[in-house]
């Protein structure tokens, strides 16, 4: 009897997706994946209330500032 490997949460995605994509290609993991991960949320509505109306260079500038924040503080 083969003894079960207690894989991490990220290993068992990481093993699932590759198991699915060794048999169903890359197209189909990706369908399926899309599937079983849909939100209940309306996306335009998020959208809407994480962005609140911010732009792109915004939203890029608020990014660059929080990564270059991370960095300082390792």
């Amino acid at each position: 009897m083969a003894t079960e490997k207690n894989y991490t949460p990220e290993e068992l995605r990481r093993e699932a997706i590759l198991i699915l994509h060794k048999n169903l290609g890359a197209l189909n993991t990706y369908r399926f994946l899309a599937q079983v991960s849909q939100s209940r949320d309306d996306y335009l509505k998020l959208q809407q209330r994480l962005f609140n109306g911010q732009s792109v260079d915004e939203l890029y500038r608020a990014a660059k500032q929080h990564w270059q924040k991370r960095k300082r503080q390792k």
